[in-house]
Formats: structure tokens, C-alpha cells, sequence
């Protein structure tokens, strides 16, 4: 791995692990195994270094929003199935770090976020309108303040995996009801 990438997945998972507060250049290195000043280097700031994170999380969004936009829906229960299986990816092991850092950053950096927030909800209201749904707007809202909540609650809160078919309900009825 080279070393921007290793000093970023080091960040990434320093992040996770102890909030936006415990994001050093000294606890990179450590989690890097790297030489301590090795992420001053390449980040001489803070800032420098926050800014790496936000735009590689930034273009893993671009590349699952492309994904996203290759599945094609027509009806709402896909839309609610194709929701609970975003709901899992992002808690899962694999991804669930990546979704806690996200969750860390979002109050510190409100214009990224926004702009994360505001190209995910686009998405869904071509999603709904594709799959015939009233009301797109106000609709992509209650699906996104749905799928927070779920995800925040999985990630801090309840170790338990979360309820698929549950999840997946409610996501219909916001869609059409």
C-alpha cells in the first residue's frame, strides 16, 4: 500500500475508533507503524489531514452512487429492499468504520456533509420517481431521516444485527403511504 493510502486508512480507522478529537498526526503514525512525523510530512496540518479523509470518503460516495444509479428499480418494495441492503453495507464489519468516521465528520464539516447529504437525496428522488412514487420530496426525506436513525442507532447504540424485514417495511410504508 503506499503511503498516502496507509496514512489515510490509519486516519480513517483512528477516527472510528476514538472520534474527530483523538485524530492526531502522532496517533496515525502509531496505528500506521509508522516513523512519528511520517504524516506530518505528506499533511502538514490538521486540516490537511481532514481534508484527505472527507475527499477519499468523498469519492467512495461518487463510486457507490454510480453503483447505485446502475440498478435500476421500477417499484417501491425494490426500492425498500434496495434501501435495507444500503442500511447493511453500511453497518456491516467491513464498512461500519468508514460509516462511524462519516458520522464523526458530519458535525464538524457541515458544507461536505451537506453536499454527501444533498447528491444522496437526489439520488433517491430519481429512485422514487422511477419507481412511481407521490410526494417525492417530502418522501426522500422520511427514507433518509428513517435510514439515519437506523444506522446511527446500529452503529452506537444496539450490537444487534439489525431486523431486515422490519427495515425493509417501514421503508415501504414511507415510500407509499
Amino acid at each position: 500500500m503506499e503511503r498516502r493510502e496507509r496514512i489515510i486508512a490509519s486516519a480513517l480507522q483512528v477516527v472510528a475508533d476514538g472520534g474527530l478529537k483523538g485524530l492526531t498526526h502522532r496517533a496515525v503514525d502509531r496505528h500506521a507503524n509508522l516513523a512519528e512525523g511520517s504524516t506530518g510530512n505528506l499533511f502538514p496540518r490538521r486540516d490537511d489531514l481532514i481534508h484527505a479523509l472527507l475527499t477519499h470518503l468523498g469519492d467512495r460516495d461518487k463510486e457507490l452512487f454510480r453503483q447505485a444509479e446502475e440498478v435500476r428499480v421500477s417499484a417501491p418494495h425494490q426500492v425498500a429492499a434496495l434501501l435495507t441492503r444500503g442500511v447493511q453495507r453500511m453497518v456491516a464489519a467491513d464498512n461500519a468504520a468508514l460509516t462511524r468516521v462519516r458520522l464523526a465528520m458530519m458535525p464538524a464539516n457541515p458544507s461536505e456533509a451537506g453536499e454527501f447529504y444533498r447528491g444522496f437525496l437526489r439520488n433517491l428522488e430519481r429512485t422514487l420517481t422511477r419507481a412511481g412514487a407521490d410526494d417525492v420530496e417530502a418522501r426522500s426525506r422520511a427514507v433518509m431521516d428513517y435510514l439515519d436513525g437506523v444506522v446511527f442507532h446500529a452503529l452506537t447504540i444496539d450490537p444487534r444485527p439489525i431486523d431486515t424485514d422490519m427495515t425493509e417495511r417501514v421503508f415501504l410504508l414511507l415510500i407509499t403511504e
